[in-house]
């Protein structure tokens, strides 16, 4: 039997994205259940989130809109005590990759495909989430890119 490589049907670029990260010391996860539901109440859709723990610190990152930020940063300041100690920083020039493909033998599969795509691109990526059949992926945008071509032309 062979087996289908898969195939990519559609890659779509949405430009204007803002990557907020957030480092501080995670008690529970209420307290990111909180900080969700409340950019879910005020309509803040979110893109690729990604969290882990590093020496006893959490860090949250996530995708959103440029029109969103001020809202997600109204909703980080008024968090409470628990959000007080955490480091909040927004990376602007971000842009969100958005891959679709088909007959997929793995996740890991696809998650290789994008990959590779984004290599060809010269794309420096942030964060990446994927379904089997649907990628989305985090990526420096063109500024960056270009900014990262004139100092390595320059060394």
């Amino acid at each position: 039997m062979i087996e289908d490589d898969g195939a990519v049907t559609d890659v779509r670029f949405e430009t204007g994205r803002v990557l907020v990260r957030l480092a501080g010391v995670l008690t529970h996860g209420s307290v990111a259940a909180r900080l969700f539901e409340s950019l879910e109440a005020n309509d803040v859709a979110i893109d690729a989130l990604t969290v882990n723990e590093e020496g006893g610190i959490t860090h949250i990152a996530f995708g959103v809109s440029s029109r969103d930020v001020g809202l997600v940063k109204f909703v980080v300041q008024t968090m409470g005590e628990e959000f007080k100690q955490w480091q909040t920083a927004y990376e602007t020039n971000v842009d969100c990759v958005t891959i679709l493909g088909t007959g997929f033998r793995s996740h890991a599969q696809a998650v290789v495909q994008a990959l590779r795509i984004l290599a060809a691109q010269g794309r420096a990526m942030h964060g990446l989430t994927h379904s089997g059949q649907r990628i989305m992926c985090l990526v420096g945008g063109e500024r960056e890119n270009e900014n990262a071509e004139k100092g390595r032309r320059s060394a």
